[in-house]
């Protein structure tokens, strides 16, 4: 029953915060998250989603970069830590630090790596045994002749 209680107030943790954050009100939506933290201190997705709505407070980028480093100290999965770091590139180009944002950047995954352009290969079209062999080895060794890089065009939606 524990576990299921505290499940459902992380949720309500989120849906209030993004709430808030939806709305414009991101003073409400970063005390929703600190009450949170105040119950999940460790809740490495608090931790992250605060930082996001902290810096739009140039005052509090400091704090944000530190839940952001937090964030990447923990043995939190992948999806966590690369989400956390887009946000830091950005925290940091706001706070004037651009050769910190490039480095944190560098850590990032390659495009090629994203659910979105595996997906779209997959439902796009049928890649040949060579196209495929060419993304393995992009993906593997980083090899980057454009003849083996595959683009697929993606529809965000946004017309």
């Amino acid at each position: 029953m524990d576990k299921i209680n505290d499940r459902q107030t992380r949720t309500a943790v989120f849906t209030n915060a993004h709430n808030h954050w939806r709305s414009g009100d991101i003073t409400a939506a970063i005390e929703v998250f600190s009450e949170g933290l105040k119950t999940f201190p460790n809740d490495e997705g608090i931790m992250s989603d605060m930082a996001l709505a902290l810096e739009d407070d140039p005052a509090k980028l400091t704090h944000a970069v530190s839940l952001c480093e937090r964030v990447l100290s923990s043995n939190q999965g992948d999806k966590v830590h690369h989400t956390t770091r887009a946000a830091l590139c950005f925290i940091y180009m706001k706070a004037g630090e651009k050769e910190r944002a490039i480095a944190v950047a560098r850590r990032l995954p390659h495009v090629c790596e994203s659910r979105e352009i595996i997906l779209a290969q997959q439902v796009e079209k049928d890649l040949t045994v060579e196209e495929i062999n060419s993304n393995i080895r992009f993906i593997g060794i980083g090899e980057s002749d454009e003849q083996d890089i595959i683009a697929v065009p993606i529809d965000t939606g946004h017309g």
